[in-house]
């Protein structure tokens, strides 16, 4: 099976995921695009969506990624750290993107690097929020991606 996997992410969680479950498609022919390449990726049998999200919105290059693979064997994947929220953001996803044949949420990491101004405070807030509430670090979850996996490998 041909699969395109499009990371539409910002700070590398979401990049870094899409290269985890590459490991995972193992027998496939899987490419990795960034989103922003988004609309010259075609030809492929199944198309996986990356996005992370951010102050709960998901991530513009996602939306427009989604919006022109409407008809496709669609697959997607969340990357944020707010795993308490993760019920919550699958459902939002689905209701925006309905013909998505899976939804998982991935988790995250947090990464202040490549940041600034409000987002750079926001990130150290919630990691040392996490840290004061004695709440795990994020991480990407490779049960989610394994999981993921399996639902492509069904297509």
């Amino acid at each position: 099976m041909k699969i395109a996997i499009i990371s539409c992410g910002r700070l590398g969680a979401t990049a870094k995921a899409a290269g985890r479950l590459k490991e995972f498609l193992v027998g496939h022919e899987v490419d990795i695009f960034d989103g922003k390449d988004a609309a010259s990726v075609c030809g492929y049998d199944v198309y996986v969506l990356g996005t992370n999200i951010r102050f709960g919105k998901f991530s513009k290059s996602f939306r427009k990624a989604a919006k022109r693979l409407r008809g496709q064997a669609l697959y997607v994947y969340i990357s944020g750290a707010d795993i308490e929220k993760a019920r919550m953001h699958i459902e939002n996803m689905k209701s925006a993107v309905p013909e998505a044949r899976s939804v998982r949420h991935v988790w995250g990491e947090l990464n202040v690097e490549g940041t600034r101004g409000f987002t750079k405070f926001a990130i150290q807030s919630t990691i040392e929020g996490r840290h004061k509430d004695k709440l795990p670090p994020a991480r990407i979850l490779d049960k989610e991606l394994r999981a993921l996996a399996a639902d492509i490998e069904k297509n």
